[in-house]
């Protein structure tokens, strides 16, 4: 798990508003850009913990998670790429290249849409307060 000590910024119902410096975090992806987390602050669930602003508490994010961003957003359009190299050759080597880089186009376009759709759903969760 990556695990990093944040600020509760504000309280909200059952929810909780934290703020943490860009880098911590964001930087051992490297993805921040990508999805959004990037800024200073980010609302996640309290997971039952009384909190009340300028607490510290330890937040961490599964490493499964990174894993699988990083399969999204760099293995999966490798992998098309070559994939459209290979299935283009015919059509010349410049003209296969542009075509496999149209194909990885839309395919970042289509993660651009989901992440803007889903890409809020990261699950922090609280460890302890500190």
């Amino acid at each position: 798990m990556f695990k990093e000590i944040v600020e509760v910024d504000a309280v909200l119902s059952d929810k909780v508003k934290i703020k943490f410096l860009k880098n911590g975090m964001c930087d051992c992806c490297k993805m921040d850009s990508m999805c959004g987390k990037g800024n200073n602050s980010l609302v996640i669930h309290d997971c039952g913990f009384k909190l009340y602003k300028n607490d510290k508490i330890e937040i961490a994010i599964e490493e499964r998670k990174t894993i699988l961003a990083s399969l999204i957003i760099f293995f999966v359009p490798g992998f098309l790429f070559i994939s459209g190299l290979i299935i283009f050759k015919s059509r010349g080597e410049l003209e296969s290249f542009f075509l496999a880089l149209g194909v990885i186009s839309v395919y970042y376009m289509f993660v651009k849409i989901i992440l803007k759709k889903y890409g809020k759903k990261f699950n922090l969760k609280i460890l302890r307060k500190i």
